[in-house]
């Protein structure tokens, strides 16, 4: 039924969208989805019990995720020119720098074709060749679509997505609500939406999960007046 769906959609999700994130998101989503949405407590319990075997083995087996887990132990924010710098120290001086920027030009942005200058004139004072390497983006959506179009452009933003969160509520569709709150919790960690994969994942899985629902509750709202 939908238990069997929900896990599968999620799960399918986490693995085509590859890393790290996708999969702990799809976890945390399917957690909360079990506790609220499932009411047989032994068919909670074997969505609980798979997921969190799916997590352990994932720790006790896969080298990248216990890679990560090891990252966090030793966490250095002095970056030098000669230092290793582990992939979350990266990625955690991506975020300051990205939060910086788009702090300094929060009102009117710096436009669609200049955030990626606008970084690496803050990279410069890491003094570090590795944040020039790959020519990373703010790795999260939300602080691009602000640093790009300032504040009103991320008022819209989030007012879309809101409203979507809504209606899926007011349209009882489940499916497509969870999935939603796995792809926005992604988009903290990746600019998804600027990747071609990202804009497939969200216009195949979302759209096409909700659209029948929405489309037979607003059939029924007009019946109604």
């Amino acid at each position: 039924g939908i238990q069997g769906l929900m896990t599968i959609v999620l799960f399918a999700a986490a693995a085509f969208a590859g890393g790290k994130m996708p999969l702990l998101v799809a976890a945390f989503v399917l957690l909360i989805w079990a506790w609220n949405e499932i009411a047989s407590r032994g068919k909670r319990i074997a969505v609980l019990g798979g997921i969190l075997l799916v997590l352990g083995a994932n720790l006790a087996f896969n080298p990248v995720i216990t890679e990560r887990f090891e990252e966090f132990k030793n966490i250095s924010l002095d970056f030098e020119h000669d230092d290793f710098i582990s992939s979350t120290e990266l990625r955690i001086g991506i975020w300051s720098c990205a939060l910086e920027t788009t702090v300094e030009h929060w009102f009117s942005g710096v436009g669609l074709g200049h955030t990626r200058a606008a970084l690496d004139g803050c990279f410069k004072q890491y003094n570090h060749p590795v944040f020039f390497d790959g020519e990373y983006n703010e790795h999260n959506q939300f602080l691009h679509v602000w640093l790009a179009g300032g504040i009103f452009s991320i008022l819209i933003f989030l007012g879309y997505w809101v409203w979507l969160k809504w209606e899926l509520i007011r349209a009882k569709n489940w499916l497509a609500y969870y999935f939603l709150i796995y792809f926005l919790l992604n988009l903290l960690t990746e600019n998804y939406l600027n990747r071609q994969f990202g804009m497939m994942l969200g216009a195949f899985m979302l759209f096409g999960l909700m659209e029948k629902r929405v489309t037979n509750y607003s059939a029924q709202t007009l019946e109604q007046h």
